[in-house]
């Protein structure tokens, strides 16, 4: 059994998913320790013990320590199962649906058959991705590692109430081709979709939110305002540029005492320092594709090693023998052979 200190690294959720992930799909069972201690509120919460139930389901999983507050866990996995899945999960609060997905996509990756899943929780929240990143920038770069999935947001869900809908289908992924993206190629287009509840239309949230980003980038594709149903007040927004060769992403939540241009212009900002770097993934695609990669194979360039990047590094390399290199944020991944 795999021995995991929570507490290292980022020293959140992070550890526990990907542990989570690779543990379901080699079959390897871990026990993990100190689990968020470094955080005010200490040990399990709701949005974690969605993934682990997830998980469980998925690979048929004995655990131990699942319960609110946990700082200890033992994940015992067994074989992901071979039929149809038609999933439906619920995080139960406004916990992140874009990170419940982001654990148990890979491994339906491994399933013999297509899956469907069914989450609901909170769409666009603070300290996570917002639902169209997911959408737009990180189910792109999984089609380009040959793993096909398809997205479709039902409902958006804000803080604190959540109730989001999303469904999405995952495609075995058989092919597994490396990325390698070395240069970013020629710049082509920025496109922008600005997301705030109806009761904010009055407020004209939305349109401030794009007006906020162009003080920083000018948008020069598709620039969608939209106000949407939800069961709690909230906003967000998404932009991503185009490359020849890659795409880089920013989002922004909205929250209280920022105002609608504020939340784009820190948007604009995130998004302007990654294309003044000469990165060909933005540094929150990296984070996440890192675990993809181990089984493919692959080479970019990031802005910056984020504390969710080398966690994420130091997990997948106590599950698999595989060869992570970095110098001068160029990031070289030797694929594993399962």
């Amino acid at each position: 059994m795999l021995l995991i200190d929570g507490s290292k690294g980022e020293g959140g959720g992070q550890i526990l998913r990907t542990a989570l992930s690779l543990s379901a799909i080699t079959g390897k069972p871990f026990k993990i320790k100190n689990i968020r201690t470094n955080r005010p509120e200490k040990g399990l919460r709701p949005q974690h013990l969605s993934c682990i139930n997830a998980c469980a389901e998925i690979c048929n999983a004995d655990v131990t320590g699942a319960k609110i507050g946990s700082k200890e866990l033992s994940f015992f996995p067994k074989k992901i199962q071979s039929k149809k899945y038609n999933f439906k999960f619920n995080i139960g609060t406004a916990g992140s649906t874009p990170l419940l997905l982001q654990t148990i996509i890979p491994i339906l990756a491994f399933s013999p058959s297509v899956s469907k899943v069914e989450v609901t929780g909170g769409t666009d929240i603070p300290f996570s991705p917002t639902i169209h990143y997911l959408r737009h920038v990180f189910c792109d770069f999984l089609q380009r590692i040959g793993l096909n999935t398809h997205l479709h947001i039902l409902y958006h869900g804000f803080y604190p109430k959540g109730l989001g809908k999303v469904k999405v289908i995952i495609y075995p992924w058989k092919n597994k081709y490396p990325l390698k993206i070395k240069k970013r190629g020629k710049a082509e287009r920025i496109d922008t979709i600005s997301i705030a509840s109806f009761n904010l239309k009055k407020r004209d949230v939305a349109r401030r939110q794009t007006y906020g980003f162009e003080q920083e980038i000018k948008i020069t594709g598709d620039s969608t305002n939209q106000y949407v149903p939800s069961a709690s007040p909230g906003t967000s927004f998404h932009a991503h540029a185009h490359f020849e060769n890659t795409k880089l992403g920013s989002c922004e939540v909205g929250r209280k005492n920022i105002s609608a241009e504020q939340v784009g212009r820190n948007a604009g900002l995130k998004l302007l320092k990654e294309i003044k770097s000469s990165a060909t993934i933005d540094k929150r695609m990296a984070d996440q594709i890192l675990l993809y990669l181990a089984f493919s194979g692959g080479e970019f360039i990031i802005s910056k090693k984020t504390n969710h990047f080398i966690t994420n590094k130091k997990i997948i390399q106590k599950f698999l023998n595989c060869k992570i290199s970095e110098k001068n944020n160029i990031i070289k991944i030797t694929r594993y052979n399962t």
